[in-house]
């Protein structure tokens, strides 16, 4: 079971790799499909009723697939953990962000001024057919070859690369940028492009796109200024449309969805309640680099208000959670005082982690 489980997943690693994906992206996908599909079954059978397979090598087969196709969702649950863990090592870090330099084309156009869309699958290409229409000066990112032959043709500046990859986004002159739009399919992707365009550049302004409603407070706090939830955004376009049909004045539908929106979406996020449970929040940052610091009598933090402190600002990492006498509260805001002995859940790169802890320590 060991060999075909490795094996499948060298063998699709090394594939995904040839295609110029980073090793995290290789291993990301090898080993998410090394289970043995169900028709392994079928074949079996008929191998044996053709006397190919003896009973012996039969059981085994069939007892090989079962195992597999059992533990493969715990295999592919655990992944975001392990490269998490394998991140914080420098060496193991350099592997997994490795890959083909990113790849720039920008037909002449100076990088400055312009907009940053991540992602061009279907949200991105409505974006961008939307921004470059209006004639914004725009920089794609995506590694999807055929999403970039339709840039190459309308003569859009893209980036070929992993957006989530600090390489990348340091190609994509972000500081200079007016605003970014972040549109990846996937959440980890997604957590990790937005917290590490913020330490580039901390004053972007940034929207995300939201895959579930879980994701948006934790979005916000990771410093988007808006995030779009399209299900969401798809329920206010119905219901407008239907208002519109009963008889509603489109001035009174119009203030009702901006209503909605200007909220955050505050009516489809549940009420924060004082103390969350820590699996809650630890889904929440999934795949982010995080640890718990301890607020101390001698750090110059103490009895500062997270905007006083200026934690963002100064290091580029985010404080996520206040553990307060065994009560986590979650997202804390700006006027959140720091208390004696109050652990603090902090996400970032290593060398914001470094910042960080020196800057609690009064080194800085």
């Amino acid at each position: 079971m060991a060999i075909s489980l490795v094996g499948k997943a060298a063998i699709a690693a090394t594939v995904v790799s040839w295609f110029g994906y980073s090793l995290k992206t290789s291993l990301t996908v090898g080993l998410g499909i090394n289970q043995i599909g169900e028709f392994s079954f079928v074949l079996a059978g008929v191998a044996r009723e053709e006397g190919i397979f003896s009973q012996r090598l039969y059981e085994l087969a069939v007892g090989t697939t079962a195992t597999t196709l059992l533990i493969a969702p715990f295999i592919l649950k655990s992944i975001p953990a392990w490269l998490t863990w394998l991140e914080q090592w420098p060496v193991a870090a350099r592997l997994l962000q490795a890959n083909r330099p990113p790849h720039l084309r920008d037909f002449g156009q100076a990088l400055s001024g312009h907009v940053v869309v991540a992602g061009c699958g279907r949200v991105g290409q409505t974006l961008v057919r939307m921004l470059h229409f209006q004639g914004y000066r725009l920089l794609v990112i995506d590694n999807n070859e055929a999403a970039l032959q339709t840039l190459r043709d309308r003569q859009i500046p893209y980036l070929f690369g992993d957006s989530s990859s600090q390489l990348v986004l340091e190609k994509a002159h972000l500081p200079e940028a007016q605003a970014m739009a972040i549109t990846l399919p996937d959440p980890m992707a997604t957590r990790l492009t937005l917290q590490r365009a913020l330490s580039l550049a901390p004053n972007l302004d940034v929207t995300v796109r939201a895959h579930v409603n879980s994701e948006i407070d934790s979005l916000y706090q990771l410093g988007a200024q808006e995030v779009v939830q399209p299900e969401f955004e798809a329920a206010l376009e119905m219901g407008a449309h239907l208002l519109l049909k009963l008889g509603d004045s489109a001035f009174d539908v119009q203030q009702m969805v901006n209503r909605y929106r200007s909220g955050r979406y505050r009516d489809i996020v549940p009420e924060r309640a004082e103390y969350w449970g820590a699996a809650s929040l630890e889904s929440s940052i999934e795949g982010l680099q995080r640890d718990w610091y301890v607020v101390s009598a001698a750090s110059p933090l103490l009895g500062l208000t997270l905007a006083q402190a200026q934690v963002r600002q100064l290091t580029g990492a985010t404080i996520m959670a206040i553990d307060r006498n065994h009560q986590i509260y979650r997202y804390p805001t700006g006027d959140a005082h720091l208390e004696l002995g109050d652990r603090l859940l902090l996400v970032g790169s290593a060398k914001e982690h470094e910042a960080f802890a020196a800057l609690l320590a009064g080194k800085s």
